[in-house]
């Protein structure tokens, strides 16, 4: 899970404990995700789009490079087969 309300993250992750049983993995800043970020600053990527290149990289690692287009507000990420995104 990740949010780009960060003051949001804990009210979801009581969410998801008390009527899903489950505890989520939030993603934010030092978590592994496997994918290696070449953008001239890091910091401003934010955890959706990591979270997507790594969900395309899982999904689709045999197939070779991903472009991941998430509509709000467009961000452009491109995910190479050594797993980078930039």
């Amino acid at each position: 899970m990740c949010s780009v309300v960060p003051p949001l993250v804990g009210t979801f992750e009581d969410l998801l404990r008390r009527y899903f049983k489950t505890t989520p993995l939030v993603v934010r800043t030092g978590v592994k995700t496997g994918v290696r970020i070449t953008y001239p600053n890091p910091r401003e990527i934010g955890a959706d789009r990591i979270v997507n290149a790594a969900a395309a990289r899982h999904l689709y690692h045999h197939r070779g490079a991903v472009i991941v287009v998430d509509m709000a507000p467009v961000p452009l990420s491109i995910l190479s087969q050594r797993k980078v995104i930039s």
